[in-house]
């Protein structure tokens, strides 16, 4: 009776090894898949670092400039500091990167390649050169990708989050009365106001003022 519940004990192992190494034969790591994630896992930590100015005026253009370095102690910040606020931050970085700035109320003239090799003795850079289009607090977005290169020469992009950075956008009163704001008419319309009734104020005191003098002459 032992033997026999021995016996049928065996029995099933080996049937479950069995089942087991039919089942597990049977799934085929997908070669997309694994050429992903060869890619992701070949990025390597990095330093981004990012300049926008703090303030622009209406009728002026900067530039804005982007760093991004393999090594982690390369001092990629430097002589950015006149430029505006920098902001440095850690990243995954591969053989080749893309980065795109944009902005709803800005016009954005990329100066460099929107993609770029990285270089392992220096950091690579781009560069931007945005004109505000609306006054106030405007912001733009940086977004940066890793070039993924897979297998039969197919290609996908890792994204980092979204680099959001604020900028305000100061307007002259003259700038004003000559150019219509877009999205605030509203405004525009009582500066322009403004500038005339002070035009107005300004040529009145000085009539004023004539007569006033030509009162005090005394007379031949």
């Amino acid at each position: 009776m032992a033997s026999r519940r021995k016996l049928i004990s065996i029995t099933s192992a080996v049937v479950f090894l069995l089942l087991f190494n039919i089942t597990c034969s049977g799934r085929r790591p997908d070669p997309i898949e694994s050429s992903i994630y060869k890619a992701v896992h070949g990025l390597q930590p990095g330093r981004i670092a990012f300049v926008v100015p703090a303030n622009m005026k209406m009728n002026e253009t900067k530039v804005v400039e982007l760093r991004i370095a393999k090594k982690l102690d390369q001092d990629i910040a430097h002589g950015l500091a006149a430029m505006g606020h920098v902001a440095i931050e850690e990243i995954k970085v591969g053989p080749l990167m893309a980065a795109t700035l944009h902005g709803s109320t800005f016009q954005v003239t990329p100066l460099t390649k929107e993609e770029q090799a990285i270089a392992d003795d220096s950091f690579t850079v781009w560069n931007w050169e945005i004109r505000p289009l609306d006054w106030g607090k405007q912001t733009l977005y940086l977004n940066v990708c890793a070039r993924l290169l897979l297998q039969n020469a197919k290609e996908e992009r890792r994204c980092s989050s979204v680099y959001q950075r604020d900028i305000s956008i100061e307007v002259a009163p003259m700038y004003a009365a000559t150019h219509f704001i877009k999205n605030n008419l509203a405004w525009t319309f009582s500066t322009v106001g403004s500038v005339i009734s002070a035009f107005v104020a300004c040529v009145a005191w000085i009539r004023k003022r004539r007569k006033k003098q030509e009162g005090t002459v005394p007379e031949l």
